[in-house]
């Protein structure tokens, strides 16, 4: 016959353990036994509650645009903020016009001449 080590005792330790600490005749007070509990009521209000999202995460754009000037010359004006909805055929941009006047100018002088 072999012989009982440690290892097989512990688990019969533990499960008479578990047993005997169930099975104690000084149990708790139910919940019966400590009477009413206390509630707070009040009455029915209908209001219009404001949906408020207090989150942290990332936002990303449902389509983004690249824009290219077709003459060169500094902006002027921007006619749109950073998350507006703009429309096709918006003004976005306005580019100072003397850059390209007189370019276009000195071309037509030029041909002319020429």
């Amino acid at each position: 016959m072999r012989g009982y080590t440690f290892a097989h005792a512990v688990p019969l330790i533990v499960v008479l353990a578990l047993v005997s600490g169930c099975t104690g005749k000084e149990s708790a007070p139910t919940a019966m036994a400590q009477g009413p509990v206390a509630v707070l009521v009040a009455p029915v209000e209908q209001k219009t509650v404001p949906n408020q999202l207090r989150e942290v995460g990332t936002v990303e754009a449902y389509s983004t645009v690249s824009i290219k000037s077709r003459v060169e010359g500094h902006l002027e004006a921007i006619h749109f903020k950073e998350g507006d909805f703009v429309k096709k055929g918006q003004l976005l941009f306005t580019i100072d016009q003397r850059t390209y006047q007189c370019e276009s100018r000195e071309g037509c002088r030029a041909g002319q001449t020429g």
